[in-house]
């Protein structure tokens, strides 16, 4: 029987009208939101209440009614990929098929959804969206959806469904909620709650229809007509209760869950465990576990819990330390894989808490590849493990080692774990496990040189294992990257691009796109750089990984050296309070502050890293870190540090820190730069003019015209270079360059007010310069009056960020 639908005029059109959006419509249960949605027509999807509903349930119905496959959401992950990565996967290849649909979806009771089906809502609405109409009892955070809110009908709504004589009582008696006045309105129940309007309603009924509906409640939301006894069904149709689905002959469905809800409750206990228990042994899968959890013995139900995944639901069931261990094993590795370290550790403590030795062992290496939190409560499990664990020589000891040096990595500092990760390396060889042998390679990499870094990849790619062929290829390309062999970087590219291709892994993907970005910059394609960085954020998002992200907003930064449009991508504060221990992060960060005139932004990022440095040339990420430290040195002034700094870059004068998270160009450029603030120019020129030999070895046109410039500061013929420089920064776009080598071409200032200038980049006030030049304050306040009125700028904050951008140093 279907509702009579009255009032909601407005909300009608606005449904009708919708084209390519998402439209949810949201209310309190019975207000009319099916019965409003139900008047457009569409390929319907229902979330339901029950538990053992599989993941995309409403998604893999509205598939059905497209006449779509069922395998788009297949997740089961392949050979070593997460879940989450599979549940990706999956999304992204159901979206592309949906966003095809000319027919409208409709979603039905959201708030039951479970968290794979939101996700893909959450996709299709952030762009090029198929027209989707929801429901929900609350507001979902969906990307550009438009909320209906429905409220109770009005007075004329009721009237124009019941009639004019019973409109007033109807409504004060229903409060508006179309349910409510539907029940009241065929029955003489007063003013009774719901349980007691059901009841009323079910009295008129016969036996087989009271009968069916009652193992209905317990079957559950949809009913599997195989389930009941058929007698009675047409009554309880007619009656408005159940609903018939021309797309779904073997089924039917409560026409509200209120009101399956109202029959369940009032069953007799004996009555609802019988038929649980009846309907267990009639079902199988999830459907089995969820009649056995409410109706089965202790053990019959935890082991239907155990076959189908739901170890959560199981964990109450156990009755041993021993198997309550397992479970929150079992429990942490399906956090671990949705990308919840936080849960997964909590379970892996508590599994520690209880098992024995293995089952601390197999606790301490759960969660892996995280930072920040997670590394304390990690490295105390694996110190845990190897209180236990002895002497023993085997695959498991060799994972907790591995685990325990990578943490510790994070925690101390790398030089830290040297010996660790070499026993754990050598103990994983002596295993055989091959998952033994790529956690200890992982640790070994973190304190690799360039020639290991190859060796390792290579051997992690030979283990056969996509995972691992994945980690191996991207350290081939940072390795290959810092030798400047740049023909096997595209190689490694290449192969971790088929990777992504075969397995359609979000996190390759990621990689792919990252080194092909880095690519683009170091031959000078701005613009190809910041499209695949954009692709690349796009993954990282849903990643669950914040260092993916922070990396985005590093590597953006990064490229505006070249584009000078550094407002247009500024970095969050909640990734900078994340990122305040991460020397890479900050390095970069300084750097790019200081050279754009942010002097007291980077001087707070500098005085924060200083204390990192001394233990940081061992740690692979070095190269990077050590030059952008030293560039910040010199813009800031801090000439000690600098010095200091050049003497620790100079063994890696051969090497370029160019990886793929992002490139500076070869190390002897940001060595000539320092030795020329040191007043070391003759062996600045020899740094110099080598970078430049290696920038046009690999065609790195952007940092030849870096080295370039560099030069042209220091050299007694710098019009040739600057010339190159030039010509070469206004062909790729660098705005920033072209700037500075102009102004510093036409610097129409004196030599007293280059002098006063760089006093006032330093931050100088004018009693303090005259005291430094012997002159009368008047006096210096005319220069800086001078040079202001020269260079056109209105303050003193513009006269450092112009001594930044024309290169003036105190060398001239």
């Amino acid at each position: 029987m279907r509702e009579r639908f009255v009032g909601r005029t407005r909300e009608l059109e606005t449904l009708r009208a919708a084209r390519n959006r998402v439209v949810l419509v949201v209310g309190e249960a019975g207000i009319g939101k099916s019965t409003l949605v139900g008047q457009v027509p569409g390929i319907v999807g229902r979330a339901v209440a029950d538990e053992g509903a599989p993941d995309f349930w409403p998604w893999l119905r509205v598939l059905d009614g497209a006449g779509l496959s069922r395998e788009l959401l297949d997740v089961d992950p392949l050979p070593g990929e997460s879940r989450a990565s599979a549940r990706f996967r999956a999304i992204a290849r159901c979206a592309d098929e949906l966003r095809r649909t000319e027919t409208t979806i409709v979603l039905e009771d959201l708030h039951w959804a479970d968290e794979a089906s939101t996700r893909l809502l959450r996709h299709l609405s952030a762009e090029d969206s198929p027209t989707i109409i929801a429901t929900s009892r609350e507001v979902i955070d969906l990307p550009n959806a438009d909320v209906i809110r429905l409220g109770p009908l009005s007075l004329t709504d009721v009237a124009e469904y019941a009639g004019p004589a019973k409109a007033e009582e109807l409504l004060r008696r229903s409060g508006g909620n179309p349910l409510y006045l539907r029940l009241l309105s065929t029955t003489d129940a007063g003013d009774a709650e719901l349980a007691h309007l059901v009841q009323a309603r079910l009295a008129p009924l016969s036996t087989p229809c009271r009968n069916l509906l009652e193992r209905a409640s317990v079957v559950g939301e949809d009913v599997d007509l195989g389930l009941v006894d058929a007698e009675g069904l047409d009554e309880a149709i007619a009656a408005g209760l159940l609903a018939d689905d021309p797309d779904a002959p073997h089924s039917v469905r409560w026409s509200h869950a209120l009101l399956r809800e109202a029959v369940y409750d009032a069953l007799p206990r004996r009555q609802r465990i019988d038929t649980h228990r009846d309907l267990a042994a009639k079902t199988s899968g999830t459907d089995r576990a969820r009649h056995l959890l409410r109706g089965g013995g202790r053990q019959e139900a935890l082991r239907a819990c155990q076959d189908v995944g739901w170890f959560e639901r199981a964990l109450p069931l156990a009755e041993t330390d021993a198997d309550r261990a397992e479970l929150h094993l079992a429990i942490a590795d399906q956090a671990y894989q949705e990308g919840l370290a936080k849960k997964a550790l909590d379970h892996c403590a508590q599994a520690a808490d209880l098992g024995d030795t293995d089952a601390i062992a197999r606790a301490a290496v759960v969660v892996r590849g995280v930072q920040g939190d997670a590394v304390g409560p990690i490295a105390n499990l694996c110190a845990r493990a190897r209180e236990r664990l002895g002497d023993e020589d085997s695959a498991r000891h060799a994972k907790v080692l591995a685990q325990h040096a990578t943490v510790l990595a994070e925690q101390r500092g790398r030089a830290h774990i040297t010996p660790l990760s070499a026993r754990a390396l050598a103990m994983a060889e002596r295993s055989g496990d091959t998952e033994a042998l790529m956690l200890a390679m992982q640790a070994r990499q973190l304190l690799a040189d360039v020639p290991e870094q190859l060796a390792l990849g290579t051997r992690m790619v030979a283990t056969g294992r996509p995972e691992a062929a994945l980690w191996g290829h991207t350290w081939r390309i940072d390795a290959a990257y810092r030798l400047g062999a740049i023909d096997q970087v595209d190689v490694e590219i290449t192969e971790v691009a088929g990777l992504a291709d075969r397995m359609r892994w979000p996190l390759a993907r990621w990689h792919v796109l990252r080194a092909k970005a880095s690519r683009a910059e170091l031959i000078g394609r701005f613009a190809e750089s910041e499209r695949l960085m954009a692709e690349c954020f796009e993954i990282a998002k849903t990643l669950e990984d914040v260092s993916t992200v922070g990396l985005y907003y590093s590597f953006m930064q990064q490229l505006t050296r070249f584009t000078g449009r550094l407002d247009e991508y500024p970095i969050p504060d909640w990734i900078l309070t994340l990122a305040v221990d991460h020397p890479i992060f900050l390095s970069a960060t300084a750097q790019i502050r200081a050279s754009t005139g942010d002097r007291d932004g980077a001087l707070i990022l500098y005085e924060r890293l200083l204390p990192m440095i001394p233990g940081m040339p061992d740690e692979l990420r070095w190269p990077s870190t050590g030059v952008f430290t030293a560039q910040t040195a010199v813009l800031l002034g801090d000439l000690e540090n600098a010095a200091v700094l050049y003497d620790m870059l100079l063994p890696l004068g051969a090497y370029y820190a160019n990886q793929a998270p992002g490139c500076d160009g070869a190390i002897n450029r940001t060595l000539g730069v320092v030795a020329a603030a040191l007043g070391r120019h003759d062996v600045a020129e020899r740094h110099l003019t080598d970078a430049i030999a290696m920038e046009k070895r690999i065609g790195a046109l952007p940092y030849l015209a870096l080295a370039q410039f560099e030069l042209a500061k220091i050299s007694q013929r710098p019009d040739e270079l600057l010339e190159s420089a030039l010509h070469l920064a206004r062909r790729l776009g660098m705005k920033p360059l072209v700037a500075q080598i102009e102004a510093r071409t036409a610097i129409p200032l004196t030599a007293r007010e280059k002098e006063i200038a760089l006093f006032v980049a330093d931050g100088l006030a004018n009693r303090t310069i005259a005291e430094r030049l012997v002159l009368s304050e008047r006096t210096v306040e005319t220069h800086v009056r001078n040079l202001l009125l020269k260079l056109g700028l209105e303050n003193r904050t513009q006269v450092a960020g112009w001594v930044v951008r024309s290169g003036l140093t105190w060398s001239h």
